[in-house]
């Protein structure tokens, strides 16, 4: 299986049209099928990753849990992560 570039600008056009003045999408590569980042990367921005730990400390979840059910949450509000998390991180 290869990548559709065409289908990620697509994705990517469609994403930005919606989003709040100021996102900036956290891309990356996965290691061919599989969901692990290549070089090293993490799921979470770098500025974005202390404050996600202790969101999921605070909850007494794993990182990757909290990740998870904030992602789950945000496809349905498309409210969490784009304003309360970004507004944290600019302050």
């Amino acid at each position: 299986m290869h990548p559709n570039i065409d289908d990620f600008r697509l994705f990517h056009e469609c994403l930005m049209k919606s989003a709040p003045d100021g996102y900036d999408p956290w891309f990356f590569k996965l290691q061919p099928k599989t969901k692990i980042p290549l070089m090293n990367r993490s799921w979470v921005a770098p500025g974005s990753k202390m404050l996600c730990e202790k969101m999921s400390t605070a909850q007494g979840q794993s990182l990757s849990g909290y990740l998870r059910n904030l992602i789950v949450a945000d496809l349905d509000k498309r409210t969490f992560f784009t304003t309360q998390v970004k507004s944290q991180l600019t302050e």
